[in-house]
């Protein structure tokens, strides 16, 4: 289970704050920090802080600053370490086809790292793929890795808070050795498995035309179909489903992707790398990264704020005393109506819900929605017309709360038809009988 203690930042002097600041104008480039981006921020900025205490050794480390010893940050301390992840974050935001030793090549040349008695530098090595993960939300590095080795946790946390085995279809393999460390990056993270959001082009095979039902992948109906929900800390496994274990993956962390929903985010290069590495058809569209970061939460809103019963039953999914984003809560447990989520879609002129979706409207997460889709449609292959759900519906999307209300209108007109000509009928026929 998550760490209690996520929610307590450390407690920053005038000159951590200010490389904190560097670090944030980095992040987001020229935008105005308001609104959402901003909540967004002192989220990431404390879960930033949270990464630190729990990597603390390894810095310690690595940092020529931090005494070797040291088990926990004195009073100054981030000074130094923000000032290596600033480093980290500009050559992997700005370097064309950035290696990992390319970075610690950079950090040594600063005399921001320790010298190393091996020749691999494998602590520093280790950190600043730690530090990449934290900032790109790609992966998640293993705390402790073993000697030599590159790693990445292979757990997920269920909605009763236990950590259980990784299985996903996106991973080949959960560590290597510094093989590859002088690679690019988005070759070095090919080796892992398949992190990087993939390009898209015009011809999707046939599920351009398909149809994705808000009804359908709801939240209250996965749970009719026994659906499990797994949260996960890496991007690309966000609705990744195993029809076999009937466990659908969410990505648990809303305010990491209103942060991206920046111009030329930090991971704007690596996704337009991949792409081009990644293909040599012309007709290749890269989707900008601020894009799929967009795409990944309007399906928190496909999936849960669409619909008052999956609001309702979000709660269900939070282990107790699990300290998780709280935009995750906001935006999964509250309806697309209410003011404070309304708000934040509107932030994102994102329009307004919908009963039914295109393909295009989720162009990298459709499949995996459209994979769900067929696994519900196959165990519920007559949709329910009862007026109970279409009164649920009403109360789910404003279109069928419409039709819901020309149907009623209809049905009463034409029951009123009906009993007028059953009333005309029975006069008529007294009249040609006559008076008995």
């Amino acid at each position: 289970m998550e760490d209690e203690g996520r929610e307590k930042a450390f407690k920053l002097n005038d000159a951590e704050l200010k490389q904190q600041d560097t670090f944030l104008v980095l992040m987001t480039g020229d935008e105005i920090i308001k609104g959402w981006l901003a909540s967004s921020y002192i989220w990431y900025a404390r879960h930033l802080q949270f990464k630190f205490r729990q990597n603390w050794s390894l810095i310690a480390l690595s940092l020529a600053s931090i005494p070797d010893e040291s088990t926990e940050p004195a009073p100054g301390d981030l000074v130094a370490v923000y000032e290596f992840v600033i480093v980290v974050l500009t050559l992997f935001k700005n370097r064309r086809k950035v290696t990992l030793v390319e970075i610690v090549d950079e950090l040594s040349n600063r005399d921001i790292l320790k010298q190393q008695l091996d020749e691999d530098r494998a602590k520093p090595n280790q950190l600043v793929w730690a530090t990449i993960g934290w900032l790109s939300m790609l992966y998640e590095a293993v705390i402790d890795p073993k000697p030599g080795k590159l790693e990445v946790i292979k757990t997920s946390t269920s909605a009763s808070g236990y950590h259980n085995p990784l299985i996903t279809r996106k991973y080949n393999n959960f560590k290597q050795g510094f093989d590859h460390i002088d690679s690019p990056f988005y070759s070095l993270l090919a080796d892992f498995g398949d992190l990087i959001p993939e390009p898209r082009s015009h011809r999707v095979q046939d599920a351009t035309n398909a149809i994705i039902c808000a009804q359908t992948v709801a939240f209250h109906t996965l749970q009719e179909s026994d659906i499990r929900i797994e949260w996960v800390t890496s991007l690309n496994l966000h609705l990744e489903f195993d029809s076999g274990h009937k466990t659908l993956k969410l990505f648990q962390c809303p305010s990491f992707c209103r942060l991206m929903i920046v111009d030329r985010n930090i991971l704007s290069r690596l996704f337009s790398e991949h792409a081009s590495h990644s293909t040599e058809d012309v007709r290749v569209i890269s989707i900008p990264a601020e894009e799929v970061f967009i795409e990944l939460l309007l399906s928190y809103r496909l999936i849960f704020s669409q619909h008052l019963h999956s609001t309702k039953a979000f709660s269900t999914l939070l282990p107790a005393n699990w300290a998780s984003d709280p935009l995750l809560s906001i935006l999964c447990g509250t309806t697309c109506e209410s003011g404070t989520t309304r708000s934040f879609y509107d932030e994102l002129d994102a329009g307004e819900p919908r009963i039914d979706y295109s393909f295009s409207d989720f162009p990298h997460f459709g499949k995996r929605l459209l994979e769900v889709q067929e696994f519900v449609r196959a165990l519920h292959p007559i949709p329910s017309l009862s007026v109970r759900s279409l009164m649920l519906k009403s109360r789910e999307g404003g279109e069928t709360q419409t039709l819901l209300r020309v149907g009623v209108i209809s049905i009463i007109l034409l029951l009123t038809i009906v009993l007028a000509v059953q009333i005309w009928s029975v006069q008529r026929l007294q009249q040609i009988r006559g008076p008995t």
